[in-house]
């Protein structure tokens, strides 16, 4: 992977945290990969200590975007379908490129297309002919089976297992270690709850809830 100068975080929470520990990974795997944050950009202050000592960019300012560093690179750290889609627009406008980042430890497919600004998290298996389209944001432990797709700015939380021949839309979010079964297909804009087990294809829009959980009563 080739060193990223002048590289900005759009985003200043969680998820920057989660992009500074992938970032670090990919380093101490390959020292020959190096790395600047130039910057954090968001709407709010970093909320962590770690952040803090990172340039800070506020979109709410007039001339923020004069700002920028030229030849810039930029990595979407939101977790939010909408957010990361709203973001990309953003930072194309800006002409910044969206690079690649990929967990040493994930089991990637030679078959496997990952295209521009996805992140792919620590022991995430991608099977062969999958695609990743642009700007998705893979969390730890997920999989995804062979000929499979998931759409831009799509959001798999942790623990997310997707079987072989899913087509799934863009700005897709699931909640932990949610269940998608084979040979189905999921609209745009479908949100899946923590722990839901989807069996049969979705509408663009579907919400799907995971049943609660029954108390058992043992005499």
């Amino acid at each position: 992977m080739r060193s990223l100068k002048s590289l900005y975080l759009w985003g200043a929470g969680d998820g920057a945290l989660w992009t500074l520990d992938l970032l670090m990974d990919i380093q101490n795997a390959d020292p020959q990969f190096t790395f600047e944050i130039a910057g954090l950009i968001a709407d709010d202050f970093p909320k962590y200590p770690l952040l803090e000592k990172y340039p800070f960019i506020h979109r709410k300012a007039p001339d923020w975007k004069t700002k920028i560093k030229p030849d810039a690179a930029a990595v979407i750290t939101s977790g939010t379908p909408q957010i990361r889609q709203l973001f990309y627009r953003e930072i194309a406008e800006l002409g910044m490129d969206f690079p690649v980042l990929i967990h040493p430890s994930a089991v990637i497919s030679k078959h496997a297309v990952i295209k521009a600004g996805c992140l792919v998290g620590a022991q995430t298996i991608i099977a062969a002919d999958v695609t990743l389209e642009e700007n998705c944001f893979i969390n730890y432990q997920c999989a995804m089976g062979h000929s499979s797709k998931l759409g831009r700015h799509s959001v798999l939380s942790s623990g997310t297992q997707i079987g072989g021949n899913v087509l799934c839309g863009e700005e897709i979010l699931t909640g932990m270690n949610a269940v998608l079964l084979p040979r189905i297909e999921i609209g745009n804009g479908s949100e899946i709850s923590a722990g839901a087990l989807v069996t049969q294809s979705l509408e663009p829009g579907t919400k799907v809830m995971a049943p609660l959980p029954r108390k058992i009563r043992f005499s």
